[in-house]
């Protein structure tokens, strides 16, 4: 089954492989919004025998172990797209801060591509030899106080963190405050904490939505007794969508949105049908568990 789904990835494209497998969900979604909308808040977690038996029945995801040549080269890709991106709205932009730049490679790569990249990270044992040997301005900063005078860059973007950010309101208040008028600011970020695979736990725990069936001790045990890849889970900053959306809502005089797209999963629906009060009594948004990641471009007014 699994060489048959890779397969089909090769063949038909991500974009059009989620349309049809949306579509083709929609009566298993009408049914999960139904359960969920009727449902109580109680039972709100499931117990260690729940916990054995979804394991079983969900196969692994395994996340690849990038060596660091494959990473620079995903990282030159990322870096390539921002550009297209931020010359296709203008041609005067010459510096850019990452924020979350784990290794800091994407920032070399756009300092290669002719660009002034400077990038900051919270974890500055993430930072790769190669990068500051390579003289990139990489430094340990939070997202949520940056270390920069105002209006100091062009385009300030963030990808795959902005979900780990302890505080983001904090962070794009900073990030307005350091981007010129007329600058750019681009946020890619996912899963989101209420979607499926929310709690980040890859090569560990296979039960989609199992932080919202699960209390994360009883999670941690599990991994622990089972020999799992166990690693705390508690540095998602536990966001649902609807937070995000009323945060970008309230900068709507500062920000324009130039470009919003969503990514919506069906992963895991027949768990909200099966157990709704365990989502009722975390959320009273279905949307929250669908939308798995978020891709929007604001330009500074």
């Amino acid at each position: 089954m699994r060489k048959i789904k890779s397969l089909i990835k090769k063949i038909i494209p991500e974009s059009v492989l989620d349309k049809l497998v949306w579509f083709f969900s929609q009566q298993k979604l009408l049914d999960a919004r139904k359960r969920f909308a009727l449902a109580g808040k109680e039972p709100a977690w499931l117990g260690w025998d729940e916990l054995e038996t979804l394991q079983k029945r969900y196969p692994s995801r395994i996340t690849p172990d990038y060596d660091s040549q494959t990473r620079y080269q995903r990282a030159e890709t990322l870096a390539k797209d921002i550009l297209k991106l931020a010359n296709s709205k203008s041609q005067n932009m010459n510096k850019f801060l990452e924020l979350g730049c784990q290794e800091g490679y994407v920032c070399l790569a756009l300092n290669r591509l002719g660009k002034d990249a400077t990038g900051i990270d919270i974890d500055f044992g993430q930072f790769s030899d190669e990068v500051k040997q390579a003289g990139v301005e990489i430094r340990n900063m939070s997202a949520s106080k940056l270390d920069f005078p105002d209006g100091s860059f062009d385009f300030v973007f963030s990808h795959a963190s902005f979900e780990h950010f302890d505080n983001p309101e904090a962070a794009l208040k900073e990030a307005v405050r350091v981007v010129r008028k007329g600058g750019f600011i681009y946020l890619y970020f996912g899963p989101l904490y209420m979607s499926p695979l929310g709690l980040h736990a890859y090569g560990a725990i296979t039960v989609p939505y199992c932080q919202m069936l699960f209390p994360l001790d009883m999670i941690e045990k599990f991994c622990v007794e089972h020999g799992l890849r166990h690693k705390k889970f508690i540095y998602v900053n536990g966001w649902p969508y609807e937070s995000y959306m009323k945060l970008f809502d309230s900068y709507s005089d500062i920000l324009e949105k130039v470009r919003y797209t969503e990514k919506r999963t069906t992963l895991g629906l027949e768990l909200i049908t099966r157990y709704p009060s365990c989502f009722k009594s975390k959320t009273k948004y279905f949307d929250d568990m669908l939308v798995d990641s978020i891709d929007v471009l604001f330009r500074k007014k």
